[in-house]
Parts: structure tokens; sequence; C-alpha cells
């Protein structure tokens, strides 16, 4: 996710090479970023975070500990921390920091990498205009961005966070659906995906809602009608909402721990 968001600020000229030090445990990771990006790159946390005015912490959950700690304290200088670590409350970093620093937590998706990833931010009370509006030049660099309070960073996590397994779930079974009916993995596969891209490109370049498409495809009577009626008996819109609400107890979960 760093990866995608370094890249994305780069193309679209938001900052240049010399404008970012990225910082690993890694030293064949941080090679690979600087012969791609140009970036300096360090195995020191704590001069990234001296050196920086905005502290990106992509790492995972069970990280974040070591992670913080390894910045030092007290940061000095006008700085600000932006989280993507899932389930990891601002709190939480405010108090392994031990300083009163203004915190952004950020629940991005995997589409990011793809600079075609939608990113739920929830900004600190009072955070300065000019660190607000480099937030969403960062985030932007990604794909769309939602303000959303950091009280709904779980149901976010659980929705889009999560959300693109959901669909890729569904494509794999569509998949799975056409080989069974008779055709060539090879030809559901590229039914399945293109029909998961158009549908997703149709949705967006339309204007028009989900209920108004459907309607459009299916015709009184038709295979589609007979489809979803399928889908309606087996329960699909409860199927959804349970694992959505799994997902949220799960990072409800991480948040406690």
């Amino acid at each position: 996710m760093a990866e995608a968001l370094v890249s994305g600020l780069l193309s679209e000229d938001t900052l240049g090479p010399d404008e970012i030090i990225v910082s690993d445990i890694d030293d064949q990771r941080l090679e690979a970023l600087s012969r791609s990006f140009g970036v300096e790159t360090t195995t020191d946390n704590r001069r990234a975070a001296e050196l920086g005015k905005y502290i990106l912490l992509a790492v995972k959950p069970q990280n974040i500990d070591q992670a913080v700690k390894s910045l030092g304290a007290p940061l000095t200088g006008d700085k600000a921390i932006i989280s993507i670590a899932a389930g990891i409350t601002t709190s939480r970093i405010r108090d392994l920091l031990g300083q009163d620093l203004p915190i952004v937590r950020v629940m991005p998706n995997t589409p990011a990498l793809v600079n075609a990833g939608v990113s739920a931010v929830a900004l600190p009370e009072g955070m300065d205009k000019e660190k607000k509006e480099f937030i969403q030049k960062l985030m932007s660099a990604a794909g769309v961005v939602v303000y959303v309070d950091e009280d709904d960073i779980d149901a976010v996590t659980a929705l889009s966070g999560s959300g693109p397994a959901y669909f890729l779930q569904f494509v794999l079974e569509l998949k799975k659906a056409g080989v069974d009916a008779g055709l060539s993995e090879e030809t559901a596969a590229v039914l399945a995906r293109q029909t998961f891209i158009g549908s997703a490109a149709l949705l967006e370049q339309t204007g028009k809602t989900e209920g108004e498409l459907i309607k459009a495809v299916a015709s009184p009577g038709g295979t589609t009608e007979a489809a979803l009626s399928a889908f309606s008996e087996m329960g699909l819109s409860d199927i959804v909402r349970k694992a959505v609400d799994a997902g949220l107890a799960r990072a409800k979960a991480l948040a406690k721990t």
C-alpha cells in the first residue's frame, strides 16, 4: 500500500522523489523502491521520522507498537502521523508516542495498487488547512477519498477494506459456475472478469443506481430474472449482511488487542 501511494504521488507530481523517504527493515525491498522511484531509503525509522513532516505508518497491526516506538520520542517540528494500520485507534498510537501530535486514521483498500481504490479518512479535530489539503492529495493518489468519523472506521474496514475480496470471490464462483455449465475454464474466466469490470464501469459512467441498472438487464420472465430469484430464495441479502457483520466484529476485536 505504501508503494502504491508513493507511485501515485510521483505520477501525479504531487511530490518529487527528493521529498520522500522510505523506511523498512528489508534491505532488498528498499533497494527495489529506490531503483523504481528514485526515493531516499533507510532502515532507521527514527531518521525517517526526523526528516519527514508527514509520517505514514504502513505496517501490519501486530507491528504497530514496535513501529511507533522506533520513531523516537518526542518528535519535534510541525509533524502529523497518518496510519493505515487496520484496527489501530488514534488513541493507541498517541499513547505509544507519548505526545499529542495530529493523528489521521485511514482505511484504504487494495485497488489503490492500480490507483482505483477508495480511502476513508478520519481527521483529528482542529487540524489546520495545509495538513488537510496534503492528506487529500496523498490519498487521492490512490483513488477516491471519503471522510468519516473514526468511530465508523471499523464499518469501513468491513465494507470497502475487505470488500474487494468479496467481489473477487463472486467472480471466482461465477467462473466455476460457467465451467460447470460446459464452458472452458479460459472462456469462463474471461466472461466472468470482463462482466465484473464492465458492470463497474457501467455503474460509474452512467450515473444510474444499482437498482436502475439491474432493472435494465432483468427483463420480465427472462434469464436474469430467474437467476436473481434464485439469489433471493437462497438469502443473498442475509449472506452479505452476515459477512459484513463478521468483518465488523473482527475489526472491533482487533482494536481491543
